[in-house]
């Protein structure tokens, strides 16, 4: 998240310097939300694409980079579940 928030944000010409707080984004509805999916990824998953659609939305990698950040979002999503079954 360092490279899309904070001091370390990247400086890219097609982005905005615009700042998104966490308490301004709207939550999604509870019927939109897939009951199978954790709810926390499901959370975080939608923070990160509004965070990031904010500040680079005329980038043309946008896309990709908000797969790869839920890629890991799912990665830990999956591990803690894992985990958890194994009451680690």
């Amino acid at each position: 998240m360092k490279k899309w928030v904070g001091d370390n944000k990247r400086n890219i010409a097609c982005s905005d310097d615009e700042i998104v707080f966490v308490e301004d984004i709207v939550s999604q509805d509870a019927d939109s939300v897939d009951p199978s999916v954790d709810p926390e990824y499901a959370a975080l998953a939608h923070i990160t694409d509004v965070v990031i659609r904010a500040s680079y939305k005329d980038c043309r990698p946008v896309n990709n980079w908000i797969k790869g950040a839920n890629r890991k979002l799912l990665a830990i999503s999956q591990w803690r579940e894992t985990a958890t079954a194994k009451d680690c």
